[in-house]
């Protein structure tokens, strides 16, 4: 990506951030709101008491046999014990983050302001540091020995995992404009699937870099710059032998993932990623409304509305719960059934633009304070 692509695209993200603060006020909640589930907090540690730097990092911790390995974007770090919250370790890598983490439950990978591609072992002491094409803004993925990295300029690179050389890289020729923000690369049996800001949905040889096959999830279209954006950055979901793609200005699509070709197409679309249980497909749409849709007859089952314009992350699912958050930093609990809201945490006032981390019954979210939350679900028995 030039220069002037990353320049436009952040002056682009800026303005439309300022317009939709401006002109669209996001919904507010309901304070006669009455909670079905206690969201409790377990434990909480200050990463860093500098907070997230940039508007689009979504710094995620991961969990390795039962201990809590977080990073702020200033570097800092702690390794904290899940149930306990105990810190085990805590320290700085000395450089800031722009993506991570990443890890193949030995080793963690991490992404610098630089452009480096960092690994470490569960001590954080550096085995190795590579430069990148460009900077890192999702968690790199580990499989078979070979770390895979999709980066700002739109080229997805494989990398081994001992020493950090390039196995094999693709370029996706990225469109002028894009999303700020890339799709995190996933290994779903013996191949790499990957949602790129062209609209493209493609699946890899994960050892060759063979591209087995391709589908177009969104084409540009449109006027402007904005009507043509068509990346694919929500997070993956798979189904048996097929995946589950979606973007914000195309569909959402059920694709073999033997043959590339498509099996079902929803109108409904979203670009952070579907979620499904009780035979449900559940999506964050454009205007941060969340529907439910059933896939065998295609029709809406429920739709949420009470989170219009709150900017939703990807929702996930915990303890039987749609859990998603928001930009103010609030925790949502929804019943997958009827879509009604059951629980609500205030995580952090800075907002939150991280996925939460399902660890087991556990729910781990880092705010944009650089603070990292751990929750649990229990009844309220009225």
């Amino acid at each position: 990506m030039s220069l002037f692509r990353i320049f436009f695209a952040l002056i682009l993200a800026i303005v439309i951030t300022s317009c939709a603060g401006n002109s669209i006020k996001p919904t507010p909640l309901d304070e006669s709101f009455q909670p079905k589930v206690d969201i409790h907090n377990v434990w909480f540690r200050y990463l860093s008491d500098e907070g997230t730097k940039s508007a689009y990092q979504q710094l995620e911790p991961v969990v390795i046999e039962g201990l809590v390995y977080g990073i702020a974007s200033t570097g800092a770090f702690q390794v904290v014990d899940l149930k306990t919250g105990k810190v085990k370790l805590a320290g700085d890598v000395g450089e800031e983050i722009s993506g991570g983490l990443g890890t193949d439950g030995d080793w963690l990978f991490f992404g610098t302001s630089n452009g480096d591609l960092v690994a470490v072992d569960r001590l954080f002491r550096e085995q190795w540091k590579v430069h990148l094409s460009s900077r890192l803004l999702t968690q790199p993925v580990v499989s078979e020995n070979r770390v895979f990295v999709s980066v700002q300029d739109g080229k997805l690179q494989a990398l081994d995992r001992n020493t950090g050389s390039q196995l094999w890289q693709f370029d996706s020729a990225s469109p002028r404009l894009t999303v700020i923000g890339n799709g995190r690369p996933e290994v779903h049996g013996d191949q790499l699937i990957v949602g790129f800001d062209s609209g493209k949905l493609v699946g890899f040889n994960p050892r060759t870099g063979e591209q087995l096959w391709e589908y177009v999830v969104a084409e540009a279209s449109g006027r402007s710059d904005l009507d043509r954006i068509s990346d694919v950055d929500g997070r993956l979901l798979f189904v048996d032998n097929a995946v589950v793609a979606s973007a914000a200005n195309g569909s959402t699509v059920v694709v073999d993932l033997a043959t590339g070709r498509k099996l079902e197409s929803f109108s409904e679309a979203s670009d952070r990623g579907v979620v499904a249980a009780n035979g449900l497909l559940y999506l964050v749409l454009k205007d941060d409304v969340i529907v439910a849709v059933n896939p065998k007859t295609h029709e809406e089952v429920w739709r949420q509305d009470a989170f219009k314009y709150r900017t939703l992350g990807n929702p996930v699912d915990w303890n039987g719960y749609l859990a998603v958050v928001d930009v103010k930093g609030y925790l949502h609990l929804l019943d997958f059934n009827d879509g009604s809201l059951v629980g609500r945490y205030h995580v952090d006032f800075f907002g939150v633009r991280s996925t939460p981390v399902v660890g087991g019954e556990y729910l781990l979210v880092q705010g944009n304070s650089d603070r990292l939350k751990v929750f649990l679900t229990q009844e309220i028995q009225h």
